[in-house]
């Protein structure tokens, strides 16, 4: 074997490897996101939303605030649905009055707002009582009381259960 054989040979191993490394990350990455979040994709089927928990015990489930793409974290403790201040913004939610709330990190300030359209999935709501938080990252809203209200909730055999 010549040099520039050789060399053919070494490249196209080390190609053969790079694909290899990609499709074993894509595959690690597609777990790991599942594990995460494993209702991306939650629908509502027969009048029902059924959600699995995620790897912490946690039901997300995709919605929406006035048209604005967002994930909620189910929160039956949580009196309103708290919005974070940049998810607000992009919502055009309007600050109303400012108030005290108890969280994991302790006593907090946030502001009042309404928020005009809801979706749980595919599940619509109207004028929602809602908090502003500024305390908060943009990645995912507490989806509480004030709109978990609207639903039955259940839980079996590993699913939570939301009927309208």
């Amino acid at each position: 074997m010549n040099d520039e054989q050789q060399t053919a040979s070494i490249g196209k191993m080390m190609l053969l490897w790079a694909g290899l490394l990609l499709l074993a990350f894509w595959a690690w990455d597609s777990w790991f996101a599942q594990r995460a979040n494993p209702n991306r994709a939650a629908a509502v089927n027969d009048g029902e939303l059924r959600l699995q928990a995620n790897a912490r015990n946690m039901y997300l489930v995709p919605g929406s605030i006035n048209g604005v793409e967002v994930m909620f974290l189910l929160d039956t403790g949580a009196t309103l649905v708290s919005v974070p201040a940049g998810v607000a913004r992009r919502a055009g939610l309007v600050k109303g009055q400012q108030m005290m709330v108890s969280t994991a990190n302790g006593v907090v300030p946030v502001w009042r707002t309404r928020i005009n359209n809801l979706g749980v999935s595919d599940f619509q709501l109207k004028n929602i009582d809602a908090t502003i938080n500024p305390h908060v990252d943009d990645n995912v809203l507490l989806l509480g009381m004030s709109a978990l209200r609207f639903f039955s909730i259940s839980q079996q055999q590993g699913e939570l259960i939301l009927r309208r």
